[in-house]
């Protein structure tokens, strides 16, 4: 987590900034120190998923089918969230 001070710093000073329920699940998957993960991402506005999510994620799932492009499903339900609240996707993830 090189680095991650000033991140923070520059997340805390702004209301901008959200993390999907679903990426923190995702990344307290892996091999990590949760605390510190926690600690960390308790600079973020918590955004967690509803009913419109749901609907955007199935109507881009099926979208990307018929385009050859499907890609994971946490993925569409994250893009949906950031569809349905007008926010701009920040990832480091390829499938995007």
């Amino acid at each position: 987590m090189k680095g991650n001070a000033k991140v923070k710093e520059i997340i805390s000073n702004s209301e901008d900034f959200y993390v999907s329920t679903l990426t923190i699940f995702e990344v307290l998957l892996g091999e990590v120190e949760e605390n510190k993960i926690l600690d960390f991402l308790s600079a973020f506005n918590v955004i967690g998923l509803n009913k419109k999510d749901s609907i955007t994620a199935s109507r881009i799932y099926k979208r990307l089918i018929d385009k050859g492009k499907l890609i994971g499903y946490f993925d569409i339900l994250i893009s949906a969230q950031a569809i349905n609240r007008g926010l701009t996707l920040e990832t480091k993830d390829a499938d995007f």
